[in-house]
């Protein structure tokens, strides 16, 4: 009873008693139903299955990627509910085209961040720890080739009293 009760407090908030009882009477257990009344600017018709070109990702701005990232991520949670209502092979099959496309456009998106960051910081005497090349623990803590390369003032002043002697034999 107070569940109802709540319900009636609700509906007038979200869209009519009439659209309510139809989306959730037993007859309709579709998700487009579900969708098309609770998102109704949601145009499932422009959603494209064809994968896509990193080549084609890589030349799209921020903003294009970031908007083409939320249409796949809209995409794969349609694909879900189709998942769950039971939907056709040819949806389930999708879902890995999608996943798969949502992890190139992140990749992409990512690698510009990097490229962007190592731009700014070309000219700069530090870079940050993740622009640094990686290679082992012991490469990194190596000294550089100029500070293994530096001498003491001992050591060239020894060189210098006692330089390298250069015999030839006479024949």
């Amino acid at each position: 009873m107070l569940f109802w009760g709540l319900i009636d407090e609700l509906i007038p908030l979200c869209f009519h008693y009439s659209t309510f009882l139809s989306i959730f009477s037993p007859t309709n257990t579709t998700h487009e139903v579900v969708l098309q009344h609770l998102e109704p600017e949601f145009d499932t018709s422009k959603l494209t299955m064809s994968r896509i070109k990193v080549h084609e990702l890589r030349e799209r701005s921020k903003t294009d990627l970031q908007s083409q990232l939320q249409e796949f991520k809209a995409e794969l949670a349609l694909l879900r509910v189709a998942k769950v209502t039971g939907g056709a092979p040819n949806k389930l099959s999708k879902i890995k085209v999608v996943r798969k496309s949502i992890a190139q456009v992140l990749t992409v998106i990512s690698q510009k961040q990097k490229l962007a960051l190592r731009e700014a910081y070309k000219s700069k005497k530090f870079l940050p720890l993740d622009l640094r090349p990686k290679k082992t623990r012991a490469i990194r803590r190596r000294l550089t080739k100029h500070q293994s390369s530096l001498k003491t003032e001992r050591e060239k002043k020894k060189e210098m009293y006692f330089p390298l002697r250069k015999y030839a034999i006479k024949v």
